[in-house]
């Protein structure tokens, strides 16, 4: 992956201000670009930046992005140059390519003392310090700055201060921060080496941690992006199981799931975690007279001795390691109304349903049928599926196809049969029978009562009228009738 990373040495060298030393490919002209090496153009003199914020004979790192990619450069005093100049090393990735932070502070170091202490400038020197390093894509990058005066073309600057080498390592990784967007540096200092009365801007805002999640072989989460504080799944896969699923709470650490690298989460494969494996098997659970579903909470199962889950269906799962000497295991079925079932299953077929056909109990009872005319017949026996509404009706409800029914001291259910045979309704009670529901009947109650109301008022207040008119009709009708 070297391909993806540059290197650049800048600062003061014989009495002179010049790119020492590039790589891959060497800057022929300090001041005239190709296309190989235009990604140095941004690389500025160091003095200017180290000058700005730190004290004389500290270090500093400076950060900054741009359309090429994402740099990270080291300041330090150049003990080669007779001045005592600055120089910078500069490292240097493609845009949409990340390295670990980690990695990065250390080739810097390296660098730093193989160019600057022993003069050793060479592409097989960098590479020695570059080849093992990883490089993740990302679309993650250091802010170009935004809103830019244009009134003049004077950089800004902005620092931030680490207190560790922890913390250094930890600015070198997380580079996408909203707050460096106003800046076209981030210089980073070590607390305690910033200068008095300095003019550019400290950023205090806390860093934000966030990782791309790169899948392995039959591994795989559930998102490419988290932030630090988001919690994550892990689906594994493995041939002829269920997959397995396990959950990565923050804060989020280097373990036996995955690795990080940087701002990278690299899942490990399969056969490098310990996962439980199971298999799962479901029951299907039927009547045997008519193959209808049966209610699966009325069934007591038990599977190899082991009573299933029942938090959600009925089911039952066994581990991968119990599998490698589990065949054929014996299945138990009980539950009210029903004959026990007992069967086995075989755990090496493929086929996760297993059938269960439950018989029915079936009730002998005595019932006699009573009409309206004092006939009676006689007691008859008969065979009833105990898990029939029929059944059901006549045990818990009193009736008996939709007749009341009362069960007698000879255990003879009486079933009376009235002139005009018309079944129990449901929201019959006792002997009353509702022909309407209770709202219509309060609606009819209520309109009456208002037009008897409407009819007093009216006689009120127009009670001569109505007097006059009466008395007029009875007169008009006497003088007719003489």
């Amino acid at each position: 992956m070297k391909q993806y990373i540059k290197v650049d040495l800048y600062g003061q060298f014989d009495d002179d201000t010049r790119h020492e030393f590039t790589y891959p490919s060497k800057l022929l002209n300090q001041y005239s670009f190709t296309e190989a090496t235009v990604w140095a153009k941004s690389i500025s003199d160091p003095r200017a930046l180290h000058g700005k914020l730190c004290k004389a004979g500290a270090d500093c790192y400076v950060i900054w992005g741009n359309e090429y990619g994402n740099y990270f450069s080291h300041i330090t005093r150049n003990s080669r140059d007779s001045r005592g100049g600055m120089a910078m090393v500069t490292f240097f990735v493609e845009r949409n390519h990340i390295c670990d932070g980690k990695d990065i502070y250390e080739a810097l170091t390296k660098l730093s003392h193989k160019f600057i202490v022993n003069g050793e400038y060479s592409n097989e020197t960098v590479e020695e310090v570059i080849n093992d390093i990883a490089v993740y894509t990302s679309s993650k990058c250091i802010p170009s700055k935004i809103n830019k005066n244009t009134t003049t073309t004077e950089p800004t600057y902005g620092y931030k201060v680490y207190a560790n080498d922890e913390e250094l390592i930890d600015l070198l990784t997380f580079i996408a921060q909203e707050g460096y967007a106003s800046y076209d540096k981030i210089i980073l200092t070590k607390d305690g080496n910033t200068k008095d009365n300095i003019a550019i801007q400290h950023i205090t805002s806390s860093l934000r941690k966030y990782y791309n999640i790169y899948d392995a072989q039959d591994a795989q989460a559930n998102c490419r992006f988290i932030n630090a504080q988001d919690t994550f799944n892990i689906t594994y896969r493995k041939q002829g199981v269920d997959n397995a699923i396990i959950a990565c709470n923050a804060p989020h650490c280097n373990c036996e799931y995955f690795q990080i690298k940087g701002t990278s989460i690299v899942l490990n494969d399969v056969s490098k975690v310990n996962v439980v494996f199971t298999k799962t098997w479901y029951f299907d659970i039927r009547k045997s007279t008519d193959n209808t579903c049966v209610d699966e909470s009325l069934i007591e199962l038990t599977v190899n001795g082991r009573i299933p889950d029942k938090s959600n269906r009925k089911l039952i799962r066994f581990t991968e390691e119990e599998l490698k000497t589990l065949r054929v295991v014996p299945i138990t079925a009980s539950g009210p109304h029903y004959h026990q079932y007992n069967g086995e299953v075989d755990l090496t077929t493929t086929n996760s349903q297993i059938l269960i056909k439950m018989e029915p109990k079936v009730s002998k009872i005595r019932v006699q049928f009573n009409f309206d005319n004092s006939i009676s017949s006689s007691p008859v026996f008969m065979q009833i599926d105990e898990t029939t509404k029929i059944y059901k009706d006549l045990t818990q409800s009193d009736r008996f196809c939709g007749y009341r029914a009362r069960l007698d001291f000879n255990n003879v259910y009486q079933v009376d049969i009235p002139k005009n045979p018309k079944p129990v309704r449901d929201y019959e009670y006792n002997d009353y029978q509702s022909s309407s529901p209770k709202w219509i009947k309060w609606l009819m109650a209520i309109l009456i009562i208002g037009f008897i109301a409407a009819v007093g008022v009216l006689s009120v207040l127009y009670w001569s009228e109505i007097t006059s008119f009466i008395n007029n009709f009875l007169n008009s009708f006497y003088e007719e009738s003489i």
